[in-house]
């Protein structure tokens, strides 16, 4: 356990690391209860524990296999990339010197720094600092390659480091933190650090610079304010958007490159465009045919609406809608291919045929309504997955369901 106080670490014991162990899978209310009758533990700190080994055995499978890992606060988990994103940017980089300007976990730093001779891993908070710097001497050791590299550990902010340390790097990262008065934030300028303040100071260390930011942030407005954006990651795991990466670099870019991804165990689906190729792209609309596309997440946070349309020859079914229709199948398409059934209207009577009994599992997509409204006004319930279906509108703005298969 840290302690602010010492500036140290405490030393659970072996009775508290039983525990962890014996109570790894349950919920904090059940943990809570059964340490109650704990006296003189550090509760907080060993709850703080099991959730953190409960959410790293998906998001940090590495840091989940290390029995010694200690976890930081529920925020900074939850800010810190997954094992899979990080490695999707560790794969954009190399060269000699990295820096990683607001460290937090260390996820991104520790696979970024295979690329690089020399590592600066930089974080504010004395705690997570602390943490960070035992979890990352615990898995480099574990590696042989990683024992020839010079890393160096500093506990400040970015502004004091930039301030103290006048060196340049082949590629600087900053994960701003997107916390401001203990509220989640999502805009540049609320972060901490500022980036958008920092950034002249960042061209001149770095012709490479690399921001994360929130998925819910506005690309065009961030690139407006950025400047130095020379190309955009859309990052997606399993069809879920998780976060932006924009890379900055000295020469100024006016027709930026988006890069869309979609990183899933089978396969990284991946799409690039440009937004004068969307804006000189026309769309255009037929009625379902016999294939459906549903592009993943990345695609439509992007706003490649119509470009994906022209490059995969498919048509939209609606203005107003991001499905897509075809007679053939394009393998490449970065996102899922159902194969119609119907396409009838909101009516019980059309729909129950293919589903062969009442009881068929579907699923709603893209839908105005929410499945437990669909069920009411037609009476159909879910047990099984094997149909899906799509609620949109047509060309005529009347509602459609569109039956699909997953192929």
């Amino acid at each position: 356990m840290y302690s602010a106080e010492t500036n140290d670490f405490l030393e659970l014991t072996s009775e508290m690391l039983k525990f962890i162990s014996e109570y790894a899978n349950s919920n904090a209310s059940d943990i809570s209860l059964k340490l109650s009758k704990k006296k003189n533990w550090p509760k907080e700190f060993i709850i703080q524990q099991i959730i953190g080994k409960q959410k790293g055995k998906k998001k940090f499978p590495l840091w989940a296999s290390c029995t010694e890992i200690v976890y930081p606060s529920l925020l900074a988990i939850e800010q810190a990339s997954s094992e899979t994103s990080a490695k999707y940017k560790a794969s954009l980089v190399f060269g000699k010197k990295f820096l990683d300007l607001s460290g937090g976990m260390g996820v991104d730093c520790y696979f970024m720094a295979a690329h690089f001779n020399e590592v600066y891993y930089n974080e504010p908070s004395t705690e997570l600092y602390e943490i960070t710097i035992k979890n990352l001497q615990l898995l480099w050791n574990t590696k042989s390659e990683y024992k020839q590299k010079k890393i160096y550990f500093y506990n400040q902010s970015a502004e004091i480091f930039l301030q103290t340390n006048k060196q340049k790097f082949d590629c600087i990262y900053i994960d701003p933190s997107r916390r401001k008065e203990n509220k989640k934030t999502v805009s540049l300028s609320e972060c901490t650090p500022n980036v958008l303040l920092l950034l002249p100071e960042l061209m001149e260390r770095s012709n490479k610079i690399l921001i994360k930011a929130s998925c819910m942030l506005d690309i065009k407005k961030a690139v407006e304010e950025l400047k130095f954006v020379q190309k955009v990651h859309v990052i997606s795991v399993n069809n879920e958007c998780k976060e932006l990466l924009f890379e900055c670099g000295k020469i100024s870019v006016k027709d930026y490159t988006i890069e869309c991804i979609n990183i899933t165990a089978k396969e990284t689906q991946r799409f690039c465009f440009t937004f004068n190729d969307e804006k000189n792209c026309p769309p255009l609309y037929s009625l379902p045919q016999t294939y459906l596309y549903d592009p993943h997440s990345s695609v439509t946070k992007a706003g490649a609406f119509n470009i994906i349309s022209q490059q995969f020859h498919l048509n939209k079914i609606a203005a107003n809608t991001h499905l897509y229709t075809s007679n053939k199948i394009e393998k490449n398409f970065p996102g899922t291919i159902y194969k119609v059934l119907a396409t009838v209207s909101l009516n019980k009577k059309e729909i129950l045929p293919y589903l062969k009994q009442p009881e068929t599992m579907w699923m709603l997509r893209h839908s105005a309504f929410t499945e437990k409204e669909l069920i009411q006004k037609t009476g159909i319930k879910n047990s099984s997955s094997s149909i899906v279906l799509f609620s949109t509108r047509n060309l005529e703005n009347k509602i459609i369901i569109i039956i699909c298969n997953i192929i």
